[in-house]
């Protein structure tokens, strides 16, 4: 099997090369590629590529851009910290949608869907399983409640009086609409697993917010975006040039 690997960290790319080769060391790596030009280039030259793994968020744009102009007859296996984006992924011909940080296990399932794939028949053109996702991402249990330690006591907060989640050099906190914050014991990464895609957005590695509080945005440096909250934030709310028209997207909903 002949595997192209499209993501910009290198620590992540080194981690599931080094993963997929542990699970099957049959399994040959084309190449690992983080910008779109590279990426089409490569997949020109290369007609047998079996089967791609994608990361979705990448430093200049998301790889669906990159997806929408390769043959559709190859199977996708996403890899990102993004829950948001599963739908989308299935109509890119995805097969699998793995989350990080993922485990051997998650690599072992993803190849094994690979090895029994029939070519041509995506999940995006199993228009049952396709309309099941939709269904089972409806009825989904969110947290709906965060009970946080303060001095000797527990306050139960509803995630909707939740402006947003952040993270500093002591930790994660989440910060209410009276501007109080709090210490939470689990990372953002954690959380996105958690929360809310319609209501909470993983605006940069260091924050989660929730649109009901964001009172308006500003262009900023580079095409990046400024969020600025109803709720102050002790440091900006910066969207990165390649996420700011997903951001878009997702407020616009």
């Amino acid at each position: 099997m002949n595997i192209l690997i499209i993501e910009d960290e290198n620590a992540s790319a080194k981690l599931l090369s080094q993963t997929i080769k542990t699970v099957d060391p049959s399994v040959k790596i084309i190449g690992v590629f983080e910008d779109k030009s590279e990426t089409l280039r490569v997949l020109k030259k290369h007609s047998a590529v079996d089967a791609i793994f994608s990361d979705i968020q990448l430093a200049d744009d998301l790889s669906f851009s990159i997806l929408k102009e390769i043959d559709p007859k190859i199977p996708i296996v996403f890899v990102t910290a993004y829950n948001h984006y599963a739908l989308e992924a299935f109509k890119h011909h995805g097969i699998d949608y793995v989350l990080k940080p993922f485990s051997r296990d998650d690599i072992t399932q993803a190849l094994n869907k690979l090895k029994t794939y029939k070519k041509g028949q995506t999940i995006a053109q199993n228009k049952k399983v396709y309309h099941l996702f939709e269904e089972i991402k409806k009825s989904q249990s969110y947290k709906k409640t965060f009970l946080v330690s303060f001095q000797d006591r527990l306050l139960p907060i509803s995630s909707s009086d939740i402006a947003f989640f952040y993270t500093a050099e002591d930790g994660v906190y989440l910060t209410i609409t009276s501007a109080k914050s709090y210490r939470w014991h689990e990372s953002l990464e954690q959380l996105e697993k958690q929360l809310d895609s319609d209501d909470f957005y993983r605006a940069n590695r260091q924050f989660i917010i929730n649109r009901k509080y964001i009172e308006d945005i500003r262009h900023y440096f580079n095409g990046r975006l400024k969020i600025k909250m109803k709720v102050q934030s002790q440091d900006n709310i910066i969207v990165s040039k390649a996420k700011a028209s997903d951001f878009k997207n997702w407020l616009s909903q």
